[in-house]
């Protein structure tokens, strides 16, 4: 049926149908147009927060390791993981990251607004035990005891002071099991 011969009242319902599709097709691609801007726009600590905000699992992948759980915390370039019975404040850049939906009770996420450093200097604080994995896969044992701008200085079980540069750390690992 060409549109010479359709009633004037069935013309106007497909007048107003077909604006109406055209209308919500163009809005449809005006979203998406916006979702690729905002994803564009922005940063690695941003996604991870979104995720955090979304009650998501993050799972890290560097140097054949592999850590997964719920977003404990947000940093400006780490990522804190409630792992089983350990936390991992994981280093944003130096990980391969993925966020899925969390299947059960989703524990609360903060955003820090700190950084990596601040993290490290807060373990030093608390002089608690700590694993700190560096490039490579390697990782030391031991107790923070001072942060620099540009290294950090621990103490490992046999009382050395071993020295690590802030950006070889890939994660800090930290027992929430209670003695």
């Amino acid at each position: 049926m060409t549109q010479d011969n359709i009633p004037e009242e069935e013309l106007v319902t497909y007048l107003r149908q077909e604006a109406g599709r055209e209308i919500k097709e163009e809005a449809a691609e005006e979203e998406r147009l916006t979702e690729t801007m905002r994803q564009r726009r922005q940063d690695f600590a941003g996604v991870a927060e979104g995720a955090a905000h979304a009650g998501q699992r993050g799972t890290a992948e560097f140097d054949g390791k592999v850590y997964s759980g719920p977003i404990l915390a947000t940093g400006t370039d780490y990522v804190t993981l409630r792992l089983a019975d350990q936390e991992a404040d994981v280093y944003l850049p130096t990980a391969v990251w993925s966020f899925t939906d969390f299947v059960g009770e989703t524990p609360p996420s903060v955003a820090t607004g700190m950084s990596l450093r601040g993290r490290l200097a807060e373990h030093a604080a608390d002089d608690a035990r700590v694993r700190v994995e560096v490039a490579g896969g390697n990782a030391l044992m031991g107790t923070i005891k001072a942060v620099a701008d540009d290294h950090l200085r621990m103490e490992d079980a046999d009382g050395r002071d071993v020295y690590v540069a802030v950006d070889q750390v890939r994660s800090v690992i930290r027992s929430t099991v209670v003695h």
